[in-house]
């Protein structure tokens, strides 16, 4: 190899080398923030004919930053729904409706709730957060922050029927039973089902079944750790467990100073969560976003309130000692 040739595959590679630096010095500048995105709904099983409400929570961030650096978006079954809370087409709104819920001036939530929720709804709630990658004032690309599901169960609609009711202490009464909600606590029932195939001649079945209805108290178990005044995020945990079919639309908290109830969702100063551990347990939490001393002042109590039971209601403090169980 000739001094020229050499020289000149020396400058080669010394111009890649610059290339790769130049890229990687690029691509080094393009700092991304740390976002934080939370999805959550109210219940994930719902009756047909309810709203269902799910919310995507950016905490930190206000909404000009959320406007300005970020993507939001809600899906359904895939289906692109909104741009922040703007609807893609006015047909939407038919269906579906959604708001800003400003907790705090840094702490975001998108609501987006499916109306009069049908078979066919089934399925996933999605909320994409994309943040707008830019260099200078000049956008580049929008990159994932996050991509969150929480899913949407059906439940199946008990079809109107005639039965009779017989109480434990044999008093008889007719009834016609409509939903699950009709069925008494300590109870059997015996519920005619007919069925037959349209247009198939002598199709028609029918088949009666008694159920019996055994009543049990909910019970409670909760948790939570001291807190100091002006702390943040102070939580509270409750179990509620040993009852078939519990659901979180059945869940409510309660401030004793106030009187106010505190239903899944996002109020100000306060969070509440619920999620569904078993077809026998949930699992509900109330946050405190900023600690004051008044909360040491009241009490907080965690209502279970279903129609085939009495509403269960246990008062909770927030302690000033070590970590506190409380069982019911």
């Amino acid at each position: 190899m000739n001094f020229r040739t050499f020289i000149k595959k020396a400058t080669t590679v010394v111009k890649q080398i610059a290339l790769v630096t130049c890229i990687f010095t690029f691509n080094q500048g393009l700092v991304r923030s740390e976002y934080i995105v939370n999805v959550a709904s109210r219940s994930t099983w719902v009756n047909p004919g309810d709203n269902n409400l799910a919310y995507c929570n950016i905490p930190g961030q206000g909404a000009l930053d959320i406007i300005q650096n970020l993507k939001v978006k809600w899906f359904h079954n895939g289906q692109a729904l909104t741009s922040l809370c703007e609807f893609l087409s006015s047909d939407l709104t038919k269906r579906y409706s959604c708001k800003v819920l400003g907790i705090q001036q840094n702490n975001i939530s998108l609501e987006l709730t499916v109306l009069n929720v049908q078979k066919a709804d089934a399925g996933n709630l999605t909320c994409e957060v994309y943040e707008k990658i830019k260099v200078g004032d000049q956008w580049v690309r929008d990159e994932v922050v996050a991509i969150k599901s929480v899913p949407i169960h059906v439940r199946e609609p008990c079809r109107v029927m005639q039965g009779r009711i017989v109480d434990m202490d044999d008093n008889m009464g007719p009834q016609f039973v409509a939903d699950a909600t009709e069925f008494r606590g300590n109870s059997q029932i015996n519920v005619m089902c007919t069925a037959e195939v349209e247009g198939l001649p002598y199709s028609k079945m029918q088949r009666t079944f008694r159920v019996e209805v055994i009543k049990r108290d909910p019970k409670f178990r909760c948790t939570n750790t001291s807190a100091i005044v002006n702390n943040t995020q102070h939580n509270i945990t409750c179990e509620v467990y040993d009852v078939e079919g519990i659901s979180c639309n059945k869940i409510l908290w309660k401030r004793g100073d106030t009187g106010e109830d505190y239903e899944p969702g996002s109020y100000n100063n306060i969070i509440v969560t619920c999620r569904e551990v078993t077809d026998s347990k949930i699992e509900t939490t109330l946050e405190i976003l900023q600690v004051t001393a008044e909360y040491f002042r009241t009490s907080l109590s965690v209502i279970y309130n279903d129609p085939l039971f009495q509403t269960k209601e246990y008062l909770l403090i927030i302690p000033e000692a070590s970590k506190i169980s409380w069982s019911f």
